[in-house]
């Protein structure tokens, strides 16, 4: 080694003196300015936030943790952790709910949470809003390629034919042009810039709020670039949700629902593919279908995700996302709307209601088109839901919105994000979830899966054999994922023997044919349940084929019809007895016999008796015999 390397080998500190110099550097020295702008660009969301509890959790934890870097404090001043928790409210938080009235709700909260001496309330109209979180455009780059075909597939009050006919013009039409004059990317980045400069004004001032409150709207105002995305994206949705009928029909509705179906709206032309391609062109398409799609995003509440936050999407999406989303079926629930329309219809029986419901055609018409239009609105959400290709991996079976909001969750997260989301147990054991664990696994998305039951009433509303989850995905694989079943409190976590961890060749391992989730109630039993299973092949393994044990299913030995030709009534030499079902009982080989019967249609079968149990050479007899 030459003398100028040992000379600078001598100035270089040892280990322990670092570690000495680290530990008394002042923390907000140690952590510098980095660390403050690290925090302020976490970008956490909420798209069920309803009143908002998962997005203050979420500013008070990271308010702390900004005011601990500002400060060089363990435990900062409260009202320098409120100082820190506004600023995270401005730069952080996001959120988005259906329900307008839950949206104030969680601003007024955040406005609390946050309120700092001597500074206004924060504006918050660009990132607490209001709209569905699953209906609408995800991915502008939908707009290039038109309408789906599906989206004419007929539900309740449509006219077959003619959703035949608009299938098939928007399917020539979709063929004619491959892609439609957009370009997604350069949207994408026209407004996440000018949102970023709208986002960078302060609001300290009464002034410098109304300042951003009116650049927020001149950004959104008629006429304006946004506006006219915004609208090539409610025509997109709503060709979803249009009415496929004749005028004269859709009058008729109007007429008879007076304003209470969300589809009850004036005559205009349909939306097809070539619709959205001359407004595309143009941004002059016939006024008509404009109010039309406007009409039906007012109602329902599209949200398109890309234009409502095109800073986030500009970036690859949000650091975290926090949800405990409905737990709703998305189905037609005649108890639950005839309790408000008509008590009395929702007071009979099934039979009777759906009898009641038949008639009311005749006996209360606008009662009848109120109906077929609340079904119409669920057909048409599932329509959706099924066919815009949003959801591929949950929109399948009976649709349930905490399956749709999990998937969301994932698909909102940035290529470092983490997401947590409170579900019930099934998106990990249900077979109608199948796909979209699957899916996780694979992809080394599940970092946790906490199980609950809820019998200690952690939700006093919720029944108390309902079990629940604690989902945590994340975009950055990890090697293997923690669970925990059964537990009944959150300290429970804390239990080493309760949880476990299981790699995605575990997960195959155990459930190579459903994919869905095993559940253990230990450790123990988990890893004794992998050593079975390494040692021992499943039966048939679906996914390659292999049958090891040589197994055949079939629905019996025989069939009572199609064998039938194989059966004598009699013994004989060549013939064994056939055993049916009725003569079959747990631990039982003798439980039922045809001795003394005469009558082959009984469905119940004498028991021998105590004596003839006793009997190690007593056998029952069958009605039929078959050839061995």
């Amino acid at each position: 080694m030459s003398g100028e390397g040992r000379a600078a080998d001598a100035k270089q500190p040892p280990q322990k003196e670092l570690e000495r110099l680290w530990r008394e550097t002042p923390f907000a020295v140690r952590h510098s300015l980095f660390a403050e702008q690290a925090l302020l660009g976490l970008r956490v969301c909420d798209p069920a936030c309803g009143s908002g509890h998962f997005l203050l959790a979420a500013a008070r934890r990271l308010g702390k943790e900004l005011a601990r870097v500002r400060t060089g404090e363990d435990e900062p001043a409260p009202e320098r952790v409120r100082e820190a928790v506004r600023d995270v409210i401005s730069h952080c938080i996001y959120g988005v709910d259906k329900n307008p009235l839950a949206v104030d709700l969680c601003k007024v909260a955040l406005w609390i949470e946050g309120h700092t001496r001597g500074k206004p309330l924060t504006f918050l109209d660009h990132r607490i809003r209001c709209g569905d979180s699953l209906v609408g455009v995800f991915d502008l780059e939908v707009l290039e390629k038109g309408i789906p075909d599906e989206a004419f597939q007929p539900v309740t009050g449509d006219d077959k034919s003619l959703a035949r006919r608009l299938k098939r013009e928007n399917r020539d039409q979709r063929r004619g042009q491959a892609f439609l004059p957009f370009d997604s990317h350069e949207e994408i980045d026209l407004f996440a810039g000018r949102y970023s400069q709208f986002a960078s004004l302060r609001d300290d001032t009464p002034g410098q709020v109304r300042e951003k409150a009116a650049a927020y709207k001149r950004i959104r105002a008629e006429g304006s670039k946004y506006w006219q995305d915004n609208t090539a994206c409610h025509l997109w949705t709503a060709a979803f949700f249009q009415t496929m009928a004749s005028r004269e029909s859709r009058m008729e509705t109007e007429a008879a629902t007076s304003g209470h179906s969300p589809f009850a709206i004036r005559y205009s032309p349909p939306i097809t593919t070539e619709s959205l391609r001359r407004y595309l062109q143009t941004q002059a398409p016939d006024g008509r279908l404009v109010g039309q799609a406007w009409d039906l995003a007012s109602r329902l509440r599209f949200f398109h995700w890309p234009l409502e936050f095109p800073d986030v999407f500009a970036s690859g999406g949000f650091d975290v996302v926090l949800a405990n989303p409905p737990w709703e079926l998305l189905q037609p629930e005649e108890t639950e709307f005839f309790a408000t329309a008509d008590p009395e219809i929702g007071a009979l029986p099934g039979a009777r209601r759906k009898a009641a419901i038949e008639r009311l055609t005749q006996t209360n018409p606008p009662l009848a088109q109120r109906w077929n239009a609340y079904k119409r609105e669920i057909e048409c959400t599932c329509k959706f839901l099924r066919e815009s290709h949003r959801f591929p991996l949950t929109a399948v079976g009976k649709l349930n919105t905490y399956a749709l909001f999990a998937e969301l969750a994932r698909e909102l997260l940035n290529a470092r994000g983490r997401a947590g989301v409170l579900v019930p147990t099934g998106i990990a054991t249900d077979d109608s979830n199948k796909q979209f664990f699957t899916d996780l696994v694979e992809a080394g998305g599940l970092a946790s899966l906490f199980d609950f039951e809820n019998r200690e009433a952690i939700f006093p509303a919720v029944h108390r054999s309902y079990k629940f989850s604690l989902l945590t995905m994340s975009e950055t694989p990890v090697p293997r994922s923690e669970f925990a079943f059964f537990c009944t409190r959150a300290e429970q976590l804390k239990d080493a023997e309760r949880r476990f961890a299981l790699t995605a060749e575990d997960l195959a391992l155990l459930n190579p044919n459903t994919r869905t989730c095993p559940v253990f109630r230990t450790r123990a039993d988990a890893e004794l349940t992998k050593a079975i299973y390494r040692r021992v092949p499943v039966l048939v393994n679906e996914r390659t084929g292999q049958n090891p044990w040589g197994v055949n299913f079939r629905q019996g030995l025989f069939n009572m019809s199609s064998d039938s030709g194989l059966f004598q009534t009699a013994p004989a030499a060549g013939l064994v007895p056939l055993y049916e079902a009725k003569m079959l009982w747990q631990f039982d080989h003798r439980f039922g016999s045809y001795e003394g019967v005469h009558d082959r249609n009984s469905t119940h079968l004498p028991t021998p008796t105590p004596d003839q149990y006793a009997d190690p050479n007593f056998v029952v007899r069958p009605w039929y015999w078959v050839p061995a």
